[in-house]
């Protein structure tokens, strides 16, 4: 028996294959990776009002806000940042936690808050206190360049406060020395925390980029 087929199933049938494999491919991606992409197709149109790093420190202008900033108040923010993983340091890339925070910042300044009105800290401890060694200490530690540096000494131009938990150099038996320059040392990342939010700071954790 002689099958045949039509032209035009053909393409139809290709087509639903295609968008198939493009939705596995969606699936299969990290909610981390997933922003990537969406931030990557729209790099023309960002923008970086506090601070430039990568496209994922960007932000997109809105057009008609109708829910503003209030005017001429100042935002204290604090940031947890505990996110940190082997592989990014083994290969020297950026933190995406640190490029989170300043996205963050980004988004304030783009909304219309000016840089005087902005007070900010980041409480490191963790996985991310490897993010702030220093040139010498990080390629005796990892053999490779701080791909961080740059953004950080771009904060701390911003005047933004760096305090690193104390537990967190304690455990990891990690001499202070070794840290980027101006970073406070506290007794502990929690206490800090805790003590920030009591002053009326704002807290952003970023432990995960998931």
């Amino acid at each position: 028996m002689k099958v045949f087929y039509s032209t035009r199933i053909i393409p139809f049938f290709l087509l639903l294959v295609i968008c198939s494999l493009e939705g596995f491919t969606q699936a299969t991606l990290t909610p981390a990776q997933q922003r990537a992409a969406l931030m990557k197709k729209q790099e023309s149109k960002m923008i970086y009002p506090f601070i430039r790093g990568s496209v994922m420190t960007g932000v997109l202008p809105v057009p008609d806000v109708t829910f503003p900033i209030t005017a001429g108040k100042t935002y204290k923010l604090v940031f947890d940042f505990a996110y940190g993983t082997p592989e990014i340091y083994s290969q020297g890339l950026v933190n995406p936690g640190l490029e989170e925070i300043c996205r963050i910042l980004n988004l304030h300044s783009a909304a219309g808050i000016s840089d005087k009105n902005l007070e900010i800290c980041i409480i490191f401890h963790g996985g991310s206190v490897w993010t702030f060694l220093h040139e010498d200490a990080y390629r005796e530690r990892f053999g490779k360049e701080n791909a961080n540096i740059n953004l950080i000494k771009a904060l701390q131009q911003k005047g933004v406060a760096l305090v690193v938990c104390g537990q967190s150099l304690q455990l990891r038996e990690l001499d202070r020395a070794k840290l980027l320059p101006g970073v406070a040392v506290a007794f502990s990342a929690r206490s800090s925390l805790s003590t920030l939010q009591q002053q009326g700071y704002v807290l952003f954790p970023v432990t995960t980029m998931d």
